[in-house]
């Protein structure tokens, strides 16, 4: 039957490049397969009808799945944690500056940030952060010590920041990760393998391991299921994990690619996303921790 057919896409999702370039653009071609329903309903072409009402349904179960809510318990030991890509913020930089600051969490992660905005933040958040590391265009601003540690060879160190937080007794590393675009810089099996060579690092960690940036990837991707197999998605336990990218002929095929991982072993709660002034993504924001 052909109304079947689709659903294969579950089992071809996986394949090299091409299947990742598709996921991104499932919004669109579900809206496009709905309307196609509607027009051959019309006509009275029943099973071209199902057919394209059977693409819509996939690609609807396909967007929504890795957003529904995985809730654990409450963190024994909470950390709140936000993070956003301030590249676009810089314009008025006391601005994402103090959204980042107004969300009040322990631990505040910039990525691709420029000297304004992490001076602004330096000086608005010295008194509640006073402990602080930068690597390139990644940084962190913290309640608790915080230590730079070398990025491991198999990591990009323009790319990957490495930290050490003593949060309140318990110690985590951080990696801050702002990873190639697979749409210009690097290709989708690149990203994978670069996705597994974190994953190897993070395995290797003798402290419990946070893992949180934009990724620029897709919640769609294989590269998303690789990492989302090894790590707990704390994004996930609000009541749907929205989508953080907001550039404007982007917006349509809800792209949620800025991420917090925490180990699998953890405990998550109260995830959000907020706006940041300038920036073309959403803050993301979630408390996490050993259960």
């Amino acid at each position: 039957m052909p109304v079947a057919v689709p659903w294969l896409w579950f089992a071809a999702r996986n394949a090299d490049g091409i299947a990742d370039l598709v996921a991104i653009a499932l919004p669109a071609i579900g809206v496009g397969a709905l309307l196609a329903a509607v027009l051959m309903l019309g006509l009275r072409h029943l099973v071209l009808a199902a057919t394209a009402a059977s693409v819509a349904l996939v690609s609807l179960v396909a967007i929504v799945g890795p957003r529904l809510p995985q809730r654990t318990a409450p963190p024994a030991h909470p950390i709140t944690i936000v993070s956003d890509n301030v590249f676009r913020a810089g314009f008025k930089p006391w601005l994402p500056a103090n959204a980042m600051i107004a969300q009040d969490a322990d631990v505040i992660v910039s990525v691709e940030m420029g000297p304004a905005y992490w001076n602004t933040l330096a000086r608005h958040g010295a008194e509640t952060y006073p402990y602080a590391v930068q690597a390139g265009q990644q940084g962190i601003r913290s309640r608790w010590p915080v230590e730079l540690l070398p990025t491991p060879d198999a990591l990009p160190a323009d790319r990957i920041m490495r930290a050490s937080i003593d949060a309140d007794g318990t110690s985590v590393i951080v990696y801050v990760v702002h990873l190639y675009n697979p749409l210009h810089e690097t290709t989708f099996s690149e990203q994978e393998a670069m996705l597994e060579r974190l994953i190897t690092a993070a395995d290797a960690e003798t402290d419990p391991t946070i893992v949180v940036g934009d990724f620029n990837m897709s919640d769609r991707s294989a590269g998303y299921r690789t990492i989302d197999a090894n790590m707990r998605d704390a994004m996930r336990t609000g009541w749907w994990a929205s989508s953080t990218y907001l550039g404007t002929f982007w917006r349509p095929l809800m792209l949620r690619i800025d991420h917090l991982f925490v180990p699998d072993d953890w405990c998550t709660a109260d995830a959000y996303t907020f706006s940041v002034p300038g920036s073309d993504h959403r803050g993301i924001g979630a408390t996490v921790g050993p259960c």
